[in-house]
């Protein structure tokens, strides 16, 4: 109840006829969120594949098969010796082309002598009639889950090293979707690293998707455009928190966005934490900004507030960028955040970087 009770107020705020404090609280936190991720832990490396655990899934599928499946892994009736391929056994159009290796350690292992101790230990060999038809039934499902999983994994894990590398580099790239340049971090970033080049147009004109704006160039200058108010009405208390309250006012060239502020503003995330970088956390953050995104009778789409006008940064006009022209249309309005593109590219690297679950 809670959360639908926050999310009625926003709503009711956003339609009210002034943007309010606390009105881009939403996008501030998922803006951050992506933010954030620059400063935090890498992704855990790729673990290996544990082989053992998934043959001895199907040594018990094995064991509770009948007769007739069995003996064909066998060169004769006494079971002592296997055969050498799949081909040999006539299994290559019963998925022995792919699985023949771990097919052949269960079959060597189900006449082992002495007997395997953890086959023994789960009383498959023992069970019989309608018992082990049960058993039989429910190991397969999990040996067809288990085999899909396997066949998904990659075939060889990654070294620590060079998993820890690869891991580094994507961090990198999310460092560029953030301040637009790898080695940057929100301590040393400027007015041009988070905006491309100088931000020296009006807020309304540099927070828009066409023309010459540059507040659509990282996820900070987004934050800027969706937080930093303009120098007349302004929002009481910070239209995204109260950590920006009382910063000037932006007014083109003679009031831009400056490096000082500009890290006042990336520390209003608050500190980054250790939570784990991962794949579906980065498309979880995209997904909820796209969410955010809302229409309006201007013919526009817009991230953040907007009354009328345009994103001037003023409590009667807006705080939001706008995405000209596309409330008509069926493109993503992600696609104009050059830098949407840059963490989506980092979330499908990160999978491959990421154990099979």
């Amino acid at each position: 109840m809670a959360a639908i009770a926050f999310i009625l107020t926003l709503r009711v705020d956003k339609a009210a006829g002034n943007v309010v404090a606390g009105n881009n609280k939403g996008e501030h936190a998922v803006l951050c969120e992506l933010i954030t991720m620059t400063q935090q832990v890498e992704a855990p490396p790729l673990e290996s594949l544990d082989v053992e655990a998934y043959r001895r899934v199907r040594l018990l599928n094995l064991t509770l098969s009948d007769d007739d499946w069995i003996t064909k892994f066998y060169t004769d009736k006494t079971r002592k010796t296997t055969k050498v391929s799949s081909a040999e056994a006539g299994l290559d159009n019963k998925g022995g082309k792919l699985h023949w290796d771990d097919w052949k350690w269960a079959a060597e292992r189900l006449t082992a002598e002495p007997e395997d101790t953890k086959l023994k230990e789960s009383g498959a060999a023992q069970l019989s009639g309608l018992a082990k038809k049960l058993a039989a039934i429910a190991i397969k499902g999990i040996v067809a889950k288990a085999a899909k999983l396997k066949d998904s994994f990659p075939k060889e894990a990654l070294a620590a090293e060079a998993s820890k590398q690869a891991a580094t580099a994507e961090a990198k790239k999310l460092r560029d979707a953030a301040f637009r340049a790898e080695a940057t971090a929100i301590t040393t970033l400027t007015d041009i690293t988070t905006f491309g080049a100088d931000p020296s147009g009006n807020r309304d004109a540099e927070c828009k998707t066409q023309g010459p704006g540059k507040g659509t160039h990282t996820a900070l200058a987004a934050l800027a455009c969706v937080c930093w108010q303009g120098n007349t009405n302004t929002v009481t208390h910070g239209v995204c928190n109260k950590a920006m309250e009382g910063q000037t006012g932006w007014n083109g060239n003679s009031n831009k966005p400056d490096a000082t502020s500009l890290i006042k503003l990336g520390k209003s995330c608050g500190p980054a934490g250790k939570q784990k970088v991962t794949a579906e956390r980065i498309r979880a953050a995209v997904n909820s900004l796209r969410k955010l995104i809302t229409g309006h009778d201007s013919g526009n789409l817009y991230l953040g507030t907007f009354i009328t006008g345009g994103c001037s940064g003023s409590s009667d006009s807006g705080v939001c960028i706008e995405f000209t022209n596309l409330a008509s249309g069926t493109e993503d309005p992600l696609n104009k955040l050059p830098w949407i593109a840059k963490v989506e590219a980092a979330a499908a690297e990160l999978e491959k970087l990421t154990q099979v679950s």
